[in-house]
């Protein structure tokens, strides 16, 4: 049986959207001219970023042609998605900031505002900022709550976890929509993306992560701390090449914890089994001939499918 559309019909519908966009957005292009140009000069906020200035235009036919016309009735722009938490879940230890008073780091500021803000500075520090969304409040809670518990251990140079340091409320104070951790320098780099590249590692180097990983998840559960969504891509590699242990969502990976270990230590030890022989030069080796015989890609199982506590 035939393909009901073909290469070369896909291609020509490609085709046909981008000439009806250029089409549409043709009459806005000398609006655009208008606009002053961005400043580099100008350090963008949290808050511009999540509740940027906006202009909502309509479109009108008007003598053959297309007529924008700016529409007045823009309602306000709401604030980042967030949940409630009570005060009581919350350490005294951290710090409350609102988006306005937090900095994007990013060396323009067209990029800080095309890219969703990550590295950001409040109050002279650098952190990695990570949002809370209520459509996976459970994992926000179980976060919160374990940084709590690492809040009495940590700063410990046995357990590589970037610290919680301050939480990013908004304006009203009464919804949290942020984290704010550590910022470990580490680029965009995990040791998934390592593992599965062509970088040559050291014998000794892997020893070093194998043991950093080993040691920290060790501590972890002496804590009564458990990881929860274990694998290679929730380790970052710092520019120093240490290993640091993130994500404390929970959930599961399909291929490195099974469903019915999820968030328990007999889960996190089966990824760790999995972690510690990719470490393994030949391991790794192997792993990689495997999928280039077979047609696969690195980014197939363990490396698949993450579900979330909450949707289990």
């Amino acid at each position: 049986m035939e393909d009901v559309c073909n290469d070369d019909d896909l291609d020509v519908s490609e085709e046909a959207e981008q000439d009806l966009q250029d089409w549409a957005m043709e009459p806005f292009l000398e609006i655009f001219e208008k606009l002053e140009p961005c400043s580099n000069q100008q350090q963008m906020t949290l808050q511009d970023y999540l509740s940027p200035e906006t202009y909502r235009y309509q479109v009108y036919g008007q003598d053959g042609k297309l007529q924008p016309f700016l529409d007045y009735n823009v309602p306000p722009s709401q604030i980042s998605d967030g949940i409630f938490v009570d005060q009581s879940k919350l350490s005294s230890q951290w710090h409350s900031f609102r988006p306005k008073d937090i900095k994007i780091e990013c060396p323009s500021m067209v990029e800080s505002l095309s890219q969703f803000p990550r590295k950001v500075s409040a109050a002279g520090t650098v952190y990695h900022f990570k949002p809370v969304y209520s459509g996976n409040q459970p994992a926000a809670l179980r976060e919160i709550d374990i940084y709590r518990k690492l809040d009495d251990i940590l700063p410990c140079d046995e357990i590589r976890v970037p610290a919680l340091h301050a939480v990013v409320r908004d304006e009203s104070g009464s919804v949290l929509i942020g984290l704010l951790l550590s910022w470990i320098e580490c680029g965009t780099e995990n040791l998934e993306c390592i593992l599965m590249s062509e970088m040559p590692l050291s014998s000794s180097l892997r020893e070093k992560w194998r043991m950093q990983i080993t040691t920290t998840v060790t501590k972890l559960h002496e804590a009564g701390i458990v990881w929860g969504d274990a694998k290679a891509a929730n380790i970052l590699i710092d520019s120093k090449d240490n290993a640091w242990i993130i994500d404390f969502g929970g959930g599961f990976t399909e291929g490195w914890v099974e469903k019915s270990q999820m968030d328990t230590i007999e889960g996190d030890l089966t990824a760790l089994v999995i972690i510690e022989e990719l470490l393994q030069p030949e391991k790794t080796q192997k792993k990689r001939a495997l999928e280039e015989s077979d047609g696969t890609q690195a980014t197939k199982k363990p490396f698949e499918v993450r579900v979330d506590a909450v949707d289990c």
